[in-house]
């Protein structure tokens, strides 16, 4: 990940500060690349919730609780209602841990949303925290 933005920052048709983090099912190393890469400008997080029995036995140092308060840009949960893989249980506790900025939705169905409910949500949110694509 951080090669591919280092990649990004040399071509001269991306604007470098407009960086977009997106991570599906996000309770591992999602978390921990978004809070130490400071260079993504906004945080999509997708079917986001914290598997607490498994990351208890974690070390502190690779836990992503302890790395999920150090995302400092904006950062969108988007959740699904009838999720079972990231239940309320599990999606609540974890967006309590993030820190503002920060927004959580949530869709009609399970885990991850269908791309015609996921492209709207998305692109607003893009537009609204790295400004409108330019045409």
């Amino acid at each position: 990940m951080q090669r591919g933005v280092d990649y990004l920052k040399t071509r001269s048709d991306i604007d470098a500060r407009k960086i977009a983090f997106w991570n599906d099912s996000t309770y591992n190393i999602g978390v921990v690349i978004a809070a130490i890469d400071r260079r993504y400008s906004s945080v999509i997080l997708l079917g986001s919730g914290a598997a607490f029995a498994k990351l208890y036995r974690l070390p502190a140092d690779i836990n992503p609780f302890h790395f999920a308060p150090h995302i400092r840009a904006p950062k969108l949960a988007l959740n699904g209602r009838y999720d079972d893989e990231c239940p309320e249980t599990s999606a609540g506790p974890f967006f309590g841990l993030l820190q503002a900025p920060k927004k959580r939705l949530q869709f009609e169905g399970a885990h991850i949303p269908p791309t015609e409910v996921a492209v709207p949500i998305l692109s607003g949110f893009l537009d609204e925290t790295l400004g409108p694509v330019r045409r």
